[in-house]
C-alpha cells in the first residue's frame, strides 16, 4: 500500500507524545520548590485590592477578569441549550414511533429552556457579585442592597429571557435533513458524556484537596501567602473553622477553599467538544478543522488567564482545568465518534512508505518484477 506523509500511527504517537511531555513539563515547572512559582504566576497577575476585609480585596473589578468570570463557564449551558435544540429535532424527524417522539421532542424543549435558565442566573449572579456586592451579611441569602421584590423582579426576568431564547434555539435546527440530525445526535451525546464526566470529576477533586484561593489570602491581610499551598497538598491551610468571628459576616466561606482545579476553566472547556464537530459530520475542510481546534483552545486559555488575573485559581489550577476538559473531550471522541480508529492504529503492524516519485523512476520492466 502507497502513503503519503506520515501514517495514522505515527501521528498518533506524536501527537500523544507532544500533550504527554507539555502536560508533565508543565506539572513540574508549578511543582517544585512547594509550588513557589505557581505563586508567583498570581502574584505578578492577580488584580485585587489590598485593603483586608473589604469587597475589593476578594472580588476583582478588572474588566478582563470580570468578563469571564460572568461568561467563562456559562459556555457549558450554551453548548447544553445547542444539544437539547438538535435532540429535540433528532426526535420530531428521526423516532417514528408515536407519541414517543412527541413526548421526547417536548421534554427536550424544556430542557432547552432550563439550560438558558442556568446560563442566565450565573451570568446574573456574578454581576450582582461585582456591581452590588459579594454576599456578605446576607443571613437570608440575598444580597443587603436590595430587597426580596427586587430579588423576585430578577428571577422573573431570568426565566422571561430563558424561555425566550430557549424558544428560539427550539427552532434553530429545524431546517436540518435527517441524516444531518442524526449525525449531530451522535455529537450531542458525546458532548453530554463528556461535559458530564469532567463536571463530575471537578467536584469530587475540590473539596477534599481543599486549596485556599489566592484572593482568600488577599481578603484576610496574608500578604506574606501563609495560607498558599501547593496544588497536591490535600485539605490546604486554613484561617480557622466556619464559625469563627473573622467568617461569622460572610456567607460562602466555603468556596474560599475550592481553588484546585479550575471549575470555570473546565467549563469553559466544554468549547473543546468542537473538535468532535468535523468528525460526527465528515467535514473535509481542513480551514473548517483548523477553526474548530484554534477556537476553544483560545477560548479556554482566555479563560484560564482571566481566572488567575481574579485572584481565583492559581496557574496550576487552571492547567489541571482546562486538561481534565480536553482529555475528557478527546477520549470521548476517539471512541464514541472515531470508533476508536486512534488507538486501534497504536497496534497496527506499521505499513511501509513508498515514495510516489520514486515509484515513477523505476524502469517498467522492473516494476512488472516487483
Amino acid at each position: 500500500m502507497i502513503q503519503k506523509g506520515l501514517s495514522l500511527k505515527v501521528k498518533t504517537i506524536i501527537a500523544i507524545c507532544l500533550f504527554v511531555v507539555i502536560f508533565v513539563a508543565l506539572v513540574v515547572v508549578v511543582s517544585v520548590n512547594s509550588g513557589a512559582l505557581d505563586l508567583a504566576v498570581s502574584d505578578k497577575l492577580v488584580n485585587l485590592g489590598d485593603t483586608p476585609y473589604t469587597h475589593d480585596a476578594y472580588i476583582t473589578h478588572n474588566v478582563f477578569a470580570f468578563f469571564f468570570e460572568a461568561c467563562g463557564e456559562t459556555a457549558i449551558y450554551i453548548f447544553a441549550a445547542i444539544s437539547m435544540g438538535i435532540l429535540l429535532w433528532y426526535c420530531v424527524k428521526c423516532i417514528k414511533i408515536k407519541p414517543l417522539n412527541i413526548i421526547m421532542a417536548v421534554v427536550c424543549g424544556i430542557l432547552t429552556v432550563v439550560a438558558f435558565w442556568f446560563y442566565f442566573k450565573t451570568f446574573v449572579g456574578y454581576v450582582l457579585d461585582h456591581i452590588i456586592g459579594f454576599k456578605w451579611d446576607a443571613a437570608d441569602g440575598f444580597y443587603p442592597q436590595i430587597t426580596k421584590s427586587d430579588v423576585l423582579t430578577i428571577k422573573m426576568l431570568e426565566v422571561a429571557a430563558a424561555i425566550i431564547c430557549g424558544t428560539g434555539m427550539s427552532f434553530l435546527f429545524k431546517g436540518l435533513k435527517e441524516e444531518t440530525l442524526k449525525k449531530l445526535a451522535k455529537w450531542v451525546i458525546c458532548f453530554i458524556i463528556a461535559a458530564a464526566v469532567q463536571t463530575i470529576l471537578i467536584e469530587l477533586i475540590k473539596k477534599p484537596v481543599g486549596r485556599m484561593r489566592y484572593r482568600a489570602m488577599n481578603f484576610f491581610g496574608d500578604y506574606d501567602h501563609n495560607g498558599f499551598t501547593a496544588w497536591y497538598v490535600a485539605n490546604g491551610k486554613r484561617y480557622g473553622p466556619d464559625d469563627n468571628w473573622i467568617y461569622s459576616h460572610l456567607a460562602d466561606t466555603h468556596d474560599m477553599y475550592k481553588s484546585f482545579p479550575s471549575g470555570h476553566t473546565c467549563a469553559a472547556g466544554t468549547t473543546y467538544c468542537l473538535f468532535m464537530l468535523p468528525f460526527a459530520l465528515g467535514v473535509k475542510k481542513k480551514g473548517i478543522k483548523a477553526l474548530c481546534w484554534i477556537a476553544p483552545i483560545c477560548y479556554t486559555g482566555l479563560v484560564a488567564v482571566s481566572r488567575i488575573v481574579a485572584g481565583a485559581h492559581y496557574f496550576s489550577d487552571v492547567l489541571f482545568g482546562g486538561t481534565i476538559a480536553f482529555v475528557c473531550q478527546i477520549v470521548v471522541a476517539e471512541f464514541l465518534l472515531c470508533k476508536g480508529v486512534h488507538v486501534k492504529s497504536l497496534f497496527k503492524k506499521e505499513e511501509a512508505i513508498v515514495d510516489s516519485e520514486a515509484i515513477a523512476e523505476i524502469p517498467e520492466q522492473d516494476a512488472d518484477n516487483m
